[in-house]
């Protein structure tokens, strides 16, 4: 059963063609990081495909080469070199939500990111996932990139290619971009429930 899409003016597609665009992901990724340093209050965060590319992860090669043991020892001391980002979010009483979409089963790259999954959970991160089947609609017509909102401040919405490598991004600061964002993410979080939960289903199997 799918759900009914908001509006037909907010889609990310629509949002995105009022803000700045950043042609390569060292500079997009740039202008986040700097951002990142100044959030107050509320960070969301929308990921929207079951695969992405990511060039010198080791510990996803090493998951994929089949060396369980070598790959999750990596996404431990990944994660742990995260940790002082972390601390500064908790120090601020920054809530940090990351929703996406499930599909199932579970590609091989989604498998590797719940287990990573894991360890920001513990570091303070809300992390819900919604089933793609249910919430199709609304990826489809509606949150048809990956973003970010960072308080009332900034929104970034990420430019990937069909592979799933990022290609650049847009970067907007206008109140009323980042309201219409803010309301396709809490449209999909209404629809969500914890990671633990599809990666539970997954491991029943």
């Amino acid at each position: 059963m799918g759900i009914a899409l908001i509006s037909q003016t907010l889609s990310t597609t629509a949002i995105s063609k009022r803000c700045t665009y950043y042609s390569t992901g060292e500079e997009f990724f740039e202008k986040i990081v700097t951002a990142l340093d100044h959030v107050q209050f509320q960070l969301l965060k929308l990921e929207t495909r079951q695969t992405y590319q990511e060039p010198e992860t080791s510990d996803y090669d090493a998951l994929r080469a089949g060396d369980i043991a070598l790959g999750l020892t990596r996404i431990a001391t990944n994660a742990g070199n995260e940790k002082e980002f972390h601390q500064k979010l908790r120090q601020r009483g920054v809530d940090y939500i990351r929703c996406r979409p499930v599909r199932k089963p579970l590609t091989q790259y989604l498998a590797f990111e719940m287990l990573y999954y894991l360890f920001n959970e513990r570091e303070g991160q809300r992390i819900l996932c919604c089933d793609w089947d249910e919430t199709k609609t609304i990826f489809d017509q509606s949150a048809q990139h990956d973003f970010m909102v960072l308080d009332q401040h900034i929104g970034f919405i990420h430019d990937y290619d069909d592979a799933g490598l990022i290609r650049g991004g847009w970067v907007t600061e206008s109140l009323q971009d980042i309201t219409e964002l803010q309301t396709i993410f809490s449209s999909i979080k209404s629809h969500c429930k914890p990671f633990t939960f599809f990666l539970s289903e997954e491991n029943a199997k």
